[in-house]
């Protein structure tokens, strides 16, 4: 995405003067969380946390989301601006990177510029809530394709029941069928549960993804069911071993400690593998 210099050079009142998508908001709103929240925890000399904080909105967020979802609606205005800003806020940790990136975009020194204060003008909670169900929307169909070992690059249909967030999900429909790599999308405010599918809640919204010549549905039931009768049984022989008076009086405390959390990793594999069967209504 090329952007031109005038939109390198745009202040907060030239983006709130631009064309602002609902996507634009979110990320605007979570740019100004991020920077409070790091802000905080710089003060508190939480280096580490801070460092965490910036790398997973940089990555999880702007790159992953923001890039993707603006490609249908491009407003270079809030691209840049963000984007000198993610830079701004990581110069403590990467001052010779980020001096060198400043200088492609902006003639005097990152090293001089104010540290960022948050912007009550930049807070859209609305939009920052709609824009996280599109996320879970996609996140969710993403989850159910890869749980049933989909091929990634094959094209499925999607019917969604969307209740009260009929509008919102009609509207960023684009999105959602390129990022979660749809065929169709079909849209309506409620209906019937969908048979031979996989099945989703996020929220109110019941997401469907027909799986006719896409997968075995009879043999991917009786795969899950041999997993999850084996994940119960490992679960049995550890909860049986952690309740043996011998081997917790015997055993070394990180033996222990092990075990426990074993268990505690089998029985969430176990809730997986049983949402997974569910699923296949």
């Amino acid at each position: 995405m090329n952007i031109d210099k005038e939109d390198i050079k745009a202040t907060i009142e030239d983006v709130l003067n631009s064309k602002l998508s609902r996507v634009d908001k979110w990320i605007l709103t979570r740019l100004n969380e991020v920077t409070e929240s790091v802000t905080k925890k710089l003060e508190k000399h939480a280096l580490s946390d801070a460092g965490t904080e910036i790398y997973d909105f940089l990555w999880g967020e702007f790159c992953d989301w923001y890039l993707e979802m603006s490609k249908v609606n491009k407003n270079k205005k809030v691209l840049a601006y963000v984007f000198k800003q993610i830079i701004v806020i990581l110069h403590p940790f990467v001052p010779f990177v980020t001096e060198a990136i400043w200088a492609h975009v902006d003639p005097s020194m990152l090293i001089k510029k104010e540290w960022p204060i948050p912007e009550k003008k930049l807070k859209f909670p609305k939009e920052k809530a709609e824009i996280n169900i599109i996320k879970s929307i996609i996140a969710e169909i993403r989850t159910l394709r890869a749980g049933s070992n989909v091929d990634i690059t094959k094209k499925v249909d999607a019917i969604i029941y969307a209740g009260k967030h009929e509008a919102l999900i009609h509207e960023k429909s684009e999105i959602i069928k390129k990022l979660a790599h749809l065929e169709k999308l079909d849209i309506r405010k409620s209906g019937f549960k969908v048979e031979n599918a996989l099945s989703a809640v996020v929220k109110d919204i019941e997401i469907y993804l027909p799986l006719k010549g896409l997968i075995d549905m009879d043999k991917e039931k009786t795969k899950l069911k041999k997993e999850i009768e084996n994940a119960r049984g490992l679960v049995v022989s550890i909860e049986g071993k952690l309740k043996n008076t011998g081997f917790l009086k015997n055993a070394p405390k990180e033996v222990v400690e092990r075990e426990k959390a074993r268990k505690e990793e089998f029985i969430g594999k176990l809730e997986k593998l049983e949402n997974r069967l569910n699923s296949l209504v």
